[in-house]
């Protein structure tokens, strides 16, 4: 995973259920403090949106309509960037979209380690 953390509760969740008996009690409350601005760029998050949930998929062994279903909603989420004129996040979508496309791509990615 990258960057800003999207989906990791999610994604640390079930790795973790590989370990062991993963219990989950749903009387526990988290307070989170929001920050009033992103601490991180449009972009970065864009991107780390692509690419943490393109690893989420690909942790729970996802049949490929689940990925063809992730570039969609990313190619959605670019057009309403772009209607927004937020480039910077649609760099980052584009950005993410190209790593979830190519096939070469490695869990030692440069795209994991910024």
């Amino acid at each position: 995973m990258t960057s800003y953390s999207i989906a990791e509760d999610i994604y640390l969740s079930h790795l973790a259920s590989r370990y062991g008996k993963l219990v989950i009690n749903p009387a526990m409350k988290i307070i989170h403090h929001e920050s009033p601005g992103s601490r991180d760029k449009a972009g970065v998050v864009a991107r780390a949106t692509a690419i943490n949930h393109y690893y989420l998929l690909n942790l729970r062994k996802a049949p490929f309509m689940n990925y063809a279903a992730l570039i969609w909603t990313l190619s959605c989420l670019t057009a309403k960037a772009t209607l927004k004129r937020n480039f910077k996040a649609v760099s980052g979508y584009v950005m993410g979209i190209l790593f979830v496309l190519n096939p070469r791509k490695n869990k030692y990615s440069e795209y994991m380690l910024d």
